[in-house]
């Protein structure tokens, strides 16, 4: 059935029953198995795959490391793996980077560090996540007290959407809408979100991180439409992200630690806005429990 997928096809395109059991799986307690894996090398890899996919009714997953805990990696269809050839990163400037969605964040995080730079969500599987699942599920981590997650980084971003349409989304301001693919889109979603941006903002959590659903939220400054952050945390049900811009940062200077202790948890809650208010950029609570197992063990 693939073989027409197949020949196309300047990555690879694996449906051996060892290579779709090994992708039946992620981070996970679930288990699909997907009819084919492809390793797309380029955009027309991702544009062929979508194209055979849709003409042939069968769904599509994008994968990058697989380590997502509620099973956003596997699918019945066909699973689209950037990790193995769509890793690079394109450029490097002094305010942004643009990387491939496969991309291992890590690797990312060591190559910039180099110049003194970093993106600051940071997953606990930050050295085998990727980028563009970071994008998909609108990652953290444990410094999103002070720094947001990735929809606060995402600049910029080329999809491929379900008719095999190849766009770039960035910010972009009403006055300069066109009758482009994009521009359409914005006028769409500004006609469609700016009547109830009241009832939005009342009603949206005001969290530093949310991954429910689509971020509508954050869409619509003023006269500007931010198509990019509709995409943030979409989980590939949009589009496939094929190429991201994101806001690089300088390192900070300094790092110090506090340490405070409390008689219990509800005395530790009462001080949270007053810890808030210096800024902090972790937060970590160490209980009585904790201590005790510490204090055995040693």
């Amino acid at each position: 059935m693939f073989d027409r997928l197949e020949y196309i096809l300047k990555g690879e395109l694996l449906d051996d029953k060892l290579t779709r059991f090994a992708y039946a799986s992620d981070a996970s307690a679930y288990e699909i198995i997907p009819k084919c894996v492809v390793l797309p090398k380029d955009v027309d890899d991702v544009i062929n795959t979508v194209n055979f996919a849709r003409d042939n009714k069968i769904p599509i997953t994008a994968r990058g490391g697989g380590s997502g805990l509620a099973g956003q990696a596997i699918g019945e269809g066909i699973i689209i793996d950037f990790s193995r050839y769509m890793n690079k990163i394109l450029k490097i400037d002094k305010d942004y980077v643009v990387v491939q969605p496969g991309i291992y964040k890590g690797l990312l995080d060591e190559i910039l560090i180099k110049y003194n730079k970093f993106i600051p969500p940071d997953p606990s599987s930050s050295n085998f996540c990727t980028v563009g699942g970071m994008v998909g599920t609108n990652a953290s981590g444990a410094h999103t007290v002070k720094y947001g997650s990735m929809i606060d980084y995402v600049l910029e971003l080329d999809v491929v959407l379900s008719d095999g349409e190849l766009i770039h989304l960035k910010p972009i301001k009403i006055e300069e809408l066109d009758n482009s693919r994009e521009g359409k889109m914005a006028e769409f979603l500004f006609k469609l979100l700016k009547p109830n941006l009241d009832l939005i903002n009342k009603r949206f959590p005001k969290v530093s991180k949310n991954s429910c659903g689509y971020r509508i939220d954050k869409i619509i400054n003023n006269d500007v439409i931010d198509l990019p952050k509709l995409f943030v945390g979409s989980e590939g049900t949009l589009g496939i992200v094929i190429k991201i811009k994101l806001k690089i940062i300088d390192m900070p200077k300094e790092k110090t630690l506090s340490l405070l202790g409390f008689n219990d948890t509800m005395e530790a809650a009462s001080h949270i806005n007053k810890i808030l208010a210096l800024k902090p950029s972790a937060l970590e609570i160490i209980d009585k429990s904790i201590i005790d197992l510490a204090r055995i063990s040693d």
